[in-house]
């Protein structure tokens, strides 16, 4: 994405979620008391283990106004080795000017940061399928869907997907990435544009 669209993006309304009761528990009691925003989890994107863990939950945050907007947020929260829950932080993640990394290197410089997996299906069937379709014949990174974070109409559509990226070489890491999808109006889809998001900039 090395020139992102500053306009048209519209939030995706829904996106799937891999959270667990337990990591659902954890974010209600941490966001307990938050007025600002009506914040949703759908996945935690990366864990740090310190005295205790630290999560970083990729959410939805509405503003509670009435006609108030909607946007992505990267949310840090620590769990304590006595089960006590803390909020470290909440940052926007804008998705017309997402914070990215230069160079692929630095997938490996995330500190003691652990990008998550993504659990269960994340994309409607529709998308997925464009995913899929756009994705054959991709090499060296297996792209796993975390979250649809917004789609933009242009001659066709464009699909902003937030992906854990397993690299296919043995003895290496995956990271966190923005990949970009366009699905033409005959149907076809193919594979826009790719960024490694840049983890420590959010967490």
């Amino acid at each position: 994405m090395d020139d992102p669209v500053a306009r048209g993006w519209e939030i995706a309304a829904e996106a799937g979620s891999s959270i667990s009761d337990d990591e659902r528990e954890l974010f209600e009691e941490a966001t307990e008391g938050l007025t600002d925003l009506d914040y949703e989890p759908v996945a935690v994107i990366a864990t740090q283990l310190v005295s205790g863990t630290n999560r970083a939950y990729l959410c939805t945050g509405t503003v509670v106004s009435p006609g108030g907007g909607v946007g992505w947020h990267v949310m840090g929260i620590y769990e304590d080795l006595g089960g006590g829950v803390r909020l470290l932080d909440i940052k926007e993640l804008d998705i017309t000017q997402p914070v990215l990394s230069e160079d692929p290197a630095d997938a490996e410089t995330v500190g003691a940061w652990t990008v998550a997996k993504p659990g269960s299906d994340v994309l409607s069937a529709e998308v997925a399928e464009l995913f899929e379709k756009a994705m054959a014949g991709v090499e060296g990174v297996d792209f796993k869907p975390i979250a649809l974070l917004g789609t933009q109409i242009v001659s066709g559509t464009n699909y902003l997907v937030l992906c854990y990226g397993e690299p296919v070489a043995p003895d290496t890491r995956g990271a966190l990435y923005l990949v970009q999808i366009h699905a033409d109006l005959d149907g076809g889809a193919e594979v826009a544009n790719v960024g490694l998001l840049d983890l420590l900039a959010y967490v």
